[in-house]
């Protein structure tokens, strides 16, 4: 039977609760937006491909499979290197 009142355990677990559930909002919004950014660097990628993949200067289409070759493909502004980024 209860009696109405609430205790101080049943006070801290809904304070617990709480906390719980803000970060897990906080860490889904982080993870989300994670997303987003990488959709929009593939994106940007794929757009710059299309731009350059009848220019001379495009460098290759080839994909960076080594950290090494992606920084190198980076800093040579390479497309591909790009998409794998994101």
């Amino acid at each position: 039977m209860t009696t109405g009142h609430t205790t101080e355990s049943d006070v801290s677990l809904r304070d617990k609760g709480t906390i719980i559930h803000k970060t897990e909002l906080i860490i889904s919004n982080v993870l989300r937006g994670g997303v987003f950014l990488s959709v929009a660097v593939i994106l940007s990628g794929i757009a710059f491909f299309h731009t350059v993949k009848f220019s001379a200067t495009a460098g290759g289409f080839t994909y960076p499979d080594t950290s090494h070759g992606l920084f190198h493909g980076l800093a040579q502004g390479r497309p591909l290197a790009i998409v794998t980024l994101g």
